[in-house]
């Protein structure tokens, strides 16, 4: 605490400044250029409209699970994909046991080949047999569950679609950066690429991949003081939160797809 407030601080802002230069908790200001400016916007909002669709597909299974048990599940789903074209439009219209139970077969058949899904007459009667056999509460009862399940499943239609569209702005902005790279290594996708990219900015801005470590704060902390040298503690967490996500995200993506990393993964006695 300073004694005189309105003494000139020049000597007391330097000393701030090597102190934070000192203990490494400054951050380094990066202004990036058009591409990858882009890249990280459309980036950023393809990770925040997928946590949104994740939330909504979580609030679809809760609600059907309430109108409809055991249609989705997982031990012996009728579904293929439970969020497929047949199996959304399925639920949305007919998303009770009474309902589906009054369509009857044939009628259920017909509406899978109206639509152009891949499904028809078996899938139909699996529905119809589990539909007779699952208690329900009354239509009356779920009326305000009804309408929640088919405007859930419409913002998750306009999620699907506004991720694509996203997915489409990375690519057209990603071909433009040398983190096109990444995508000849086996678990790196469109999504794990363009997400690195966006964090870094422009690589060649780096002298050595110490530097990225230190920038997404994975790199393991030292502790020393006096004799005591301790190595390999857990990371700093200092750098970019978002960075160090996907870092993480693809680490486990290419232990599970990449030979060459898997086995380094192993050599260091995590495999």
């Amino acid at each position: 605490e300073r004694d005189n407030v309105h003494a000139k601080t020049d000597a007391i802002d330097l000393a701030a400044i090597a102190k934070v230069i000192i203990s490494n908790k400054g951050t380094r200001s990066h202004m990036p250029g058009p591409i990858y400016y882009n890249l990280q916007r459309t980036s950023r909002t393809h990770r925040q409209l997928t946590h949104q669709e994740t939330r909504t597909k979580n609030i679809i299974t809760f609600v059907l699970d309430k109108t409809f048990t055991g249609l989705w599940n997982p031990k012996d789903s009728i579904f293929s994909d439970k969020w497929g074209k047949a199996s959304l439009l399925f639920i949305e219209n007919y998303s009770t046991p009474q309902q589906a139970t009054k369509l009857g077969v044939k009628r259920l058949a017909a509406f899978f080949r109206k639509h152009n899904t891949k499904l028809g007459m078996d899938t139909a009667k699996k529905i119809i047999q589990l539909a007779k056999i699952t208690p329900a509460r009354s239509l009356e009862e779920m009326e305000s569950d009804i309408k929640a399940l088919k405007a859930h499943i419409q913002v998750l239609r306009t999620l699907t679609s506004a991720i694509l569209e996203q997915k489409k702005q990375m690519v057209k902005f990603l071909i433009q950066t040398p983190g096109t790279y990444l995508l000849s290594v086996p678990g790196i996708g469109i999504v794990y690429a363009s997400d690195f990219t966006a964090e870094v900015g422009n690589i060649h801005r780096f002298a050595y991949a110490g530097q990225v470590i230190s920038l997404a704060g994975t790199a393991p902390r030292k502790h020393q003081s006096g004799e005591v040298d301790k190595t390999n503690l857990s990371t700093s967490h200092k750098g970019k939160n978002p960075l160090r996500v996907t870092v993480n995200q693809m680490a486990l993506s290419l232990n599970s797809h990449c030979p060459e990393y898997h086995s380094y993964y192993s050599s260091l006695g995590f495999g």
